[in-house]
């Protein structure tokens, strides 16, 4: 990435997920981007969340022309640098990025009756408002945008009128949700549809955004909350919404305007359709109340765009409404939805199923087009995710590498063990720590990888087929089986597994036992690869871990590495402790002169504290001691 991030006015070389056609899977590639316009800024991406309408867009032959393309449009980061004319942000300031604008000037934006700026709406040719050419380029080769943002990438480019400054103490990685989805169906509820207590509701589609209307419902205090969706999975994340009814219409027996006439009495007061399906619009003004009920549309249609639906459901008196982003008007309204969010009085963070690293962008949309997920959260800064780390610290590192182009983590942020514990340490209820019971199908897994280990072929074909199914507890299981046997190969077959996994987390336990069996067999070329990948992490060790870790290698004979790992224990932010250093200095008693070193650095770090040299000395002195005492009396 270029070194002079701060210069304005100069190109940004990074890393962005290209989609070079419809359908194609997203390439990472090296991508130029142009610094800010007039009235425009440069952001850092920080978060981004995978939208359906990305994957519609993306698979859209309609737009065939519009490619090479970066998409992307929920998201957060930080203003790196802004253009001639922008006065509101300043590099550092945390923002939200818009896909439709709010110049605040034109007819629309003054009206006080729509969202819609006729200046900076939604932007369907894949260039910038201003002057319809793009900011993005490969070699020269110009790249399209998507709705303006482009967030699938490291940094972007966005007009002034579609960024929304937010709170610092509000977490990026959750937020972002609140640029689309969570909003969208929020503002649909509360705003467009206006529910009203004691009201009865039927939302055809459970994805984020029709969870979020649920939500909205429940906050407005309506009476009963139908969820409509073909996916069974989603029900008992649809109750934490609110969802009081579920109906899956491939098991219904009768229409489904039957069944929800039935269970509201004649028909719901609102029905909301959030699938972008145009005959889940008819079939949801059917299932409105004649008189006063109201269908309010989200979704973006696939195809067919057109709505068919009999004039006489409108002449009984419903109503059919269309909504963009719920209604609110993105600059004025979204601040007041983050205020919302930190005091706690609208869920987001349950929206989020999966955090993803930037590498691993294309499971994300298999994800959602295999309805696997809500939200995937992609982290372009941070490949592992970063939503362990504590809100504060977090965004201050990020500010910090904003404002001064470092791809170094400032570890001198780090010297705070409060504010660092839950990372270095682990989660008090980190898998790695548990006691590991081993399932029935965790056994059969485990003896049949160790049947199969000599057959390559059956070997990666059963890893594929049973171990992949396998429950988290009964593959952390094996994996801690394997270890304890030493049995190196198939511990590192499963430690690439874990690593792939969507539950997987970066976890200093987890590497901890790994690098304790290698370092038992004296591995030292798959240690050093262990190592590399836990630095690619971010992960921290503690000190005691670090003189477990130590100690095994110099018991294996391998004080090189041993010391390789000292010299990381030196530099890390934990605070040093005397105990580790008492156990590595007993273990370098074959060495002298690497003790030496050793003990040198415990004097500077304990001045005062006394060094038993040899260690067995602690012992003889209290012998000594006690003869004294016995032999007074």
């Amino acid at each position: 990435m270029s070194d002079s991030v701060m210069n304005p006015t100069a190109v940004i070389t990074c890393t962005a997920a290209v989609a070079w056609g419809a359908g194609e899977p997203l390439v990472m590639e090296e991508v130029q981007v142009s610094p800010p316009e007039a009235m425009e800024i440069r952001i850092k991406v920080v978060a981004t969340s995978l939208c359906r309408s990305d994957i519609t867009a993306w698979l859209s032959l309609a737009q065939s022309h519009m490619f090479p393309r970066i998409f992307g449009h929920e998201a957060s980061g930080i203003v790196e640098s802004v253009g001639q004319g922008v006065t509101e942000f300043e590099p550092g300031d945390h923002v939200l990025t818009l896909f439709t604008g709010e110049c605040m000037r034109c007819r629309h934006c003054t009206s006080g009756k729509s969202n819609i700026c006729q200046t900076l709406g939604l932007e369907r040719r894949g260039v910038m408002h201003s002057d319809q050419k793009t900011r993005f380029s490969i070699k020269g080769r110009p790249i399209f945008h998507y709705c303006a943002v482009s967030s699938f990438s490291e940094y972007t480019v966005v007009h002034s009128g579609c960024a929304v400054k937010v709170s610092s103490t509000a977490p990026l990685e959750r937020i972002c949700l609140l640029s689309c989805g969570v909003s969208a169906g929020l503002g649909a509820a509360w705003k467009v549809a206006n529910i009203s207590e004691g009201s009865t509701v039927a939302i055809f589609g459970l994805g984020t955004v029709g969870l979020s209307v649920a939500q909205g419902a429940k906050l407005r205090g309506a009476s009963c909350i139908i969820g409509v969706d073909t996916n069974p999975g989603k029900i008992e994340k649809a109750k934490t919404f609110g969802v009081t009814e579920f109906i899956n219409p491939n098991e219904c027996e009768e229409p489904i305007q039957q069944v929800i006439k039935r269970i509201t009495g004649g028909g719901a007061d609102y029905c909301f359709e959030c699938v972008g399906d145009t005959e889940v619009i008819t079939t949801a003004l059917q299932c409105c109340s004649d008189g006063w009920g109201v269908t309010v549309t989200l979704g973006v249609p696939k195809a067919n765009p057109e709505v068919a639906a009999h004039y006489a459901l409108f002449l009984s008196g419903r109503t059919l409404k269309g909504s963009l982003f719920g209604g609110w008007k993105p600059k004025s309204d979204v601040p007041s939805l983050v205020g919302m969010y930190l005091n706690k009085e609208i869920e987001v963070d349950e929206m989020v199923t999966h955090d993803i690293g930037f590498e691993d962008i294309n499971r994300a949309f298999d994800l959602m087009r295999d309805g696997k997920c809500l939200r995937c959260v992609i982290h372009p800064e941070f490949p592992g995710g970063i939503s362990m780390w504590r809100p504060a610290v977090r965004n201050l590192l990020l500010r910090r590498r904003c404002l001064d182009g470092s791809h170094t983590l400032p570890l001198v942020m780090w010297s705070s063990s409060a504010a660092t514990g839950r990372y270095t340490k682990g989660s008090r209820l980190s898998i790695w720590r548990r006691k590991k019971e081993i399932g029935k199908e965790g056994l059969m897994v485990a003896k049949e990888l160790k049947r199969l280990q000599n057959d390559p072929f059956r070997f990666d074909r059963f890893l594929k087929s049973h171990v992949s199914r396998l429950l988290k507890s009964d593959l952390v299981s094996v994996l801690a089986e394997f270890q304890r046997q030493d049995l190196v190969l198939l511990s590192l077959k499963l430690y690439d597994v874990v690593r792939k996994e969507i539950w997987y987390r970066p976890d200093m336990f987890f590497y901890r036992d790994m690098l304790l069996m290698l370092a038992r067999n004296k591995r030292v070329d798959e240690a050093a690869k262990v190592w590399d990948d836990l630095k690619s992490e971010g992960v921290l060790f503690d000190q005691h871990t670090f003189g477990d870790l130590i100690r095994a290698f110099l018991d294996s004979s391998l004080p090189n590495e041993a010391m390789q790992i000292y010299e990381e224990m030196r530099m890390s932010p934990d605070p040093p402790l005397s105990l580790p250093y008492r156990v590595i200095l007993k273990g370098l008693l074959p060495y002298p002169e690497l003790r030496e070193k050793v003990k040198d650095d415990f004097l500077e770090l304990f001045p005062g504290m006394i060094i038993y040299d040899p260690p067995e000395d602690l012992f003889n002195d209290h012998e000594s001691e006690m003869d004294e005492d016995y032999s007074d009396e």
